[in-house]
């Protein structure tokens, strides 16, 4: 039998409360189930270890929580099972025989933030997807900064977007040419319409004398391009002022009278396109020495064509053609070489 310890203390209270533990304290402690029995007893010779805590205000502490402990044993506690589908790590007891502490529910907080999956839209203003929207302008990502883009936005209507198009370049009609026999001025000189786009030349305009007349190849007017392709009849007759005259590649045709009787001209270039020359056209041209015809195409000079030239006048032609074309429509005075 054991004996019982009387411990005199100066408060009852207190004095009763360790009897009680010292009571609780020398009952045999059972082994645990789950591991080998507790040699701590024997090691201690029979003595029995108290741990007391003093209360102040007379009751005893109370553990809460965990399971207590004897002679360093741990009773296991109910160790949960992990509930299926949740991510509640599962402690497993380590290798060894001995019983681990299992604390409650421990939860590992969780610093990621949380997604919202968004449906997706499986067509066009379908009911139950309902897709936020997006504030987010359009635009270039520079550096963190989102540069709002200039393009118009496009359109939806009744859930079909609508690409949004540029804006159509504005265009005017080509002005149409001139009708035929319409006359007009470009610069200096004066034309006709003959046909479509093309005009011959009809002489300086009112009040212009120029020492050199030259036949261009086009004219512009009011946008519209006219290729010259005639010299018109006595378009240039009289014309004292003239020294030289130029007809440039496109001229096919010079007219009756021409540059009849222009008194001062000394010399003319007829260009590659020429291929007829009518008559009387530079009849009376008295100082007229030089005359170059490079055109191929030359084959018909009418009669009185170079009548009253110079006398000892040359004319130069490209081709034997053209050489036996002048010299028959020349007077005898005047000299035709082949280039």
């Amino acid at each position: 039998m054991r004996k019982l310890i009387k411990i005199n203390l100066p408060k009852p209270r207190i004095a009763y409360a360790l009897s009680a533990a010292l009571i609780i304290s020398m009952t045999p402690v059972p082994a645990f189930a789950s591991g080998s029995p507790d040699t701590s007893a024997a090691a201690n010779n029979g003595q029995n270890s108290i741990q007391a805590t003093a209360v102040t205000g007379g009751s005893i502490g109370t553990t809460t929580g965990g399971s207590i402990t004897t002679g360093g044993v741990v009773s296991p506690g109910n160790t949960p099972s992990p509930t299926p589908g949740s991510n509640e790590p599962v402690n497993t007891p380590p290798a060894g025989g001995g019983n681990q502490w299992i604390p409650g529910n421990t939860a590992t907080p969780s610093n990621s933030p949380q997604v919202t999956a968004t449906p997706p839209a499986t067509g066009d203003n379908q009911q139950g997807n309902t897709t936020a929207p997006s504030n987010t302008p359009s635009g270039t990502t520079t550096g963190g900064a989102v540069t709002p883009s200039t393009n118009p936005p496009d359109t939806t209507t009744g859930g079909a977007v609508t690409p949004s198009q540029p804006p159509a370049p504005s265009t005017s009609p080509s002005p149409a040419p001139l009708a035929v026999g319409t006359k007009f001025t470009a610069g200096k000189y004066m034309y006709r319409v003959t046909g479509t786009n093309t005009v011959a030349l009809k002489g300086f305009t009112k009040g212009v004398s120029l020492s050199t007349a030259i036949a261009q190849n086009q004219v512009k007017y009011k946008n519209v391009v006219y290729n010259v392709t005639k010299i018109g009849d006595n378009a240039f007759k009289g014309q004292t002022g003239i020294q030289k005259v130029i007809i440039r590649k496109n001229i096919t045709d010079v007219s009756l009278q021409s540059f009849y009787n222009c008194k001062n001209l000394t010399k003319v270039t007829i260009r590659t396109g020429v291929k007829i020359i009518r008559k009387q056209a530079f009849m009376g041209c008295s100082k007229l020495k030089t005359v170059n015809i490079t055109s191929t195409s030359l084959s018909q000079v009418k009669k009185n064509a170079f009548k009253n030239i110079k006398k000892g006048a040359v004319i130069n032609v490209a081709n034997k053609r053209a050489r036996l074309t002048v010299k028959a429509a020349i007077p005898s005075n005047v000299k035709v070489n082949q280039m």
